[in-house]
């Protein structure tokens, strides 16, 4: 009995964490897209075209896009 307590405690602990209380988990897209470029190691003019499932990691594109240009490389879209 002693054991289903505490069971019970422990999840409804855990549903009751707002969702606030949570570690935001971000990641550094700038740094990302650098890093990608400089292992693609671009030669001025060459083209890049940038893809990406709608959804999943689509806050890379402009900084990917951007780190391209940069390099000298052609951003095709």
């Amino acid at each position: 009995m002693k054991a289903s307590k505490q069971a019970w405690l422990t999840a409804f602990c855990a549903v009751a964490v707002p969702a606030a209380a949570q570690p935001q988990l971000t990641l550094d897209f700038p740094a990302l897209a650098q890093r990608i470029v400089r292992q693609l190691d671009l030669k001025p003019g060459e083209k890049v075209l940038s893809l990406a499932h709608p959804g999943l990691f689509e806050a890379l594109i402009p900084h990917l896009r951007y780190e391209v240009m940069k390099a000298g490389g052609v951003d095709l879209a």
